[in-house]
């Protein structure tokens, strides 16, 4: 028989707890010869010897709780986020057209009117117009490739195209009017098109 240490009842050998008070009964080994343990008490002791903790914030506890080391490791997190989220801002700011983006773009977009685009060779391409503000260009082609005779033609143009804002790579162009021929059109006939100044 198993004597309980709080009630002294006596339980059966095989009962871990207290059958009338629900107390941990102890073993008869040699570890266990001593007084009860802490968590034989019952709750309502527990709850009657509790004092709540106060810690003060000008206590060296709370102030070493926000030592220097754990304020590093909640500020690489946050501050990690914050790079995340601005460099595609960062990127869209640094991919405004350039010159030889709406160069590229007008070369691009002649090769889908020439009967032979493997053909062409430019020998002037340049700006000739443009509104930074708007991302309208007009490009300046003076240009030769094999016509559907098999002969070299040389044509002079002017393209208009205009990028998608913040974009150097997307563009549009006017379809109905992809390139004007520079020998039958003058550069403000083409300006005053696409209401450039």
């Amino acid at each position: 028989m198993k004597k309980c240490p709080r009630c002294a009842e006596d339980n059966p050998d095989e009962n871990r707890f207290c059958s009338n008070c629900g107390a941990k009964l102890l073993d008869d080994s040699i570890d266990n010869m001593y007084y009860p343990r802490e968590d034989t008490y019952s709750i309502e002791d527990t709850q009657a010897n509790y004092q709540p903790r106060r810690i003060s914030i000008f206590s060296k506890e709370f102030l070493n709780s926000f030592s220097l080391l754990k304020i590093k490791k909640s500020i690489i997190p946050f501050l990690l986020i914050v790079f995340l989220f601005s460099v595609p801002i960062m990127i869209v700011r640094c991919t405004n057209p350039t010159d030889s983006d709406a160069i590229a773009a007008s070369k691009e977009i002649i090769q889908n009117y020439l009967k032979n685009p493997n053909s062409v060779q430019y020998h002037q391409a340049t700006v000739a117009c443009k509104d930074t503000s708007q991302d309208k260009y007009i490009v300046y082609l003076d240009l030769s490739s094999v016509n559907g005779f098999g002969g070299y033609t040389r044509d002079h143009l002017y393209i208009f195209c205009q990028f998608k804002s913040g974009s150097s790579k997307i563009y549009s162009y006017d379809t109905s009017f992809p390139y004007w021929n520079a020998d039958v059109y003058t550069l403000n006939h083409v300006k005053k098109r696409y209401n450039m100044s």
